[in-house]
């Protein structure tokens, strides 16, 4: 990548031609050209030359033996020896990299673009969806939600299209197989997988692990602020959040109007990084609790609670609530403020309401 002089003599990466990103995904065979002397050495490109230096494990074809959905089977195929999750990680940071993009808030349209990709916004029922036919693919993403959200989603819909060209590659000499892929459908694993890209576009770990250290705060607030510097939304800052170990529980939850009976709460999605099994009642009536007030106030929520284990207080933690969309909120439990009343058992019960 030659770097480009301006006026001030100050060099800045050129996003290179759309060309020279496709095909989309490069083996790990072929030879990874790190920038030049000129150009400064950035956490993205260091981190990327980490993914490209790993070499190949038995855990991965173990995993490879393991899995069921044809799709992800296909990607493994495409680059032996290494992990989906390994292959969703380089192919996100090289997008990246070859895009020009070396600081948050990271622009994903570069990206799309080099993928042969357009965004479009139309009314939606759902996040937003993508259209694939041939070498060309239309992103739609839904034009009433936040633009921190709509990020999200194109980035997740741009993994999907990684998956199907690296489908395409490897299975070009066998349509059936092919068809059997865009037939298949997308499994949880796959989401995940999904998930993982999107959140490798908006928020490189690099980048996230150092806002993250460099912010004084907890819970909500520490969300909230690093949802503003990678603009994306807080429900994806706090999950990341998680998924790179800051001991919290960050659960989703949504208001349902049922004909018939009481308004309840549902939850939609939780994660931890507490290693206990976790459970939520899925329902609960909607008539008082932190996470039922949340839906009347933008301000964010923070009581403490006591966890009971047959009517005998165990242990007590900071629950904060947040509303994120109408009829919708989402909760964060400050594992570090966690007291213990008595020893762990094998699972834990929270009653949020």
């Amino acid at each position: 990548m030659i770097p480009q002089t301006d006026q001030t003599g100050a060099q800045e990466p050129v996003c290179p031609p759309a060309h020279s990103i496709w095909p989309l995904a490069t083996k790990r065979s072929e030879t990874y050209i790190p920038p030049e002397p000129s150009q400064p050495t950035h956490a993205l490109t260091l981190s990327l030359e980490r993914l490209e230096s790993v070499a190949p494990t038995a855990t991965a074809e173990k995993e490879r033996r393991e899995i069921q959905n044809l799709a992800i089977q296909v990607l493994c195929d495409y680059d032996p020896g290494y992990t989906p999750a390994e292959i969703v990680r380089r192919w996100a940071h090289r997008q990246l990299v070859r895009a020009g993009q070396y600081r948050p808030p990271f622009d994903l349209l570069p990206i799309a673009t080099g993928m042969g990709a357009t965004v479009e916004r139309l009314s939606l029922e759902s996040n937003g969806r993508v259209l694939i036919n041939g070498d060309r693919a239309i992103i739609l993403l839904n034009a009433s939600a936040h633009p921190e959200q709509q990020r999200c989603t194109l980035a997740h819909e741009l993994t999907h299209i990684f998956f199907r060209r690296v489908a395409e590659h490897v299975l070009a000499d066998r349509p059936d197989s092919l068809r059997e892929v865009n037939e298949w459908g997308n499994s949880e694993r796959q989401e995940w997988l999904c998930d993982l890209g999107a959140a490798e576009l908006l928020a490189p770990e690099p980048f996230f692990r150092s806002a993250w250290k460099k912010t004084r705060a907890r819970g909500m607030v520490l969300g909230e602020r690093l949802a503003e510097q990678f603009q994306c939304s807080l429900t994806f800052a706090l999950r990341r959040l998680v998924a790179l170990g800051y001991r919290s529980i960050v659960t989703e939850w949504s208001l349902r109007d049922r004909a018939g009976s009481t308004i309840k709460l549902r939850t939609e999605r939780s994660c931890s990084s507490l290693r206990r099994k976790i459970y939520i009642p899925v329902h609960k009536p909607a008539n008082h609790g932190p996470i039922v007030d949340a839906l009347d106030t933008s301000e964010a929520l923070r009581t403490r609670m006591v966890v009971e284990v047959r009517g005998l207080p165990w242990g007590a933690y900071t629950v904060e609530a947040k509303r994120v969309a109408e009829g919708r909120v989402i909760s964060t439990i400050d594992l570090e403020s966690f007291e213990l009343v008595k020893p762990a058992h094998s699972y834990l019960v929270l009653n949020l309401l």
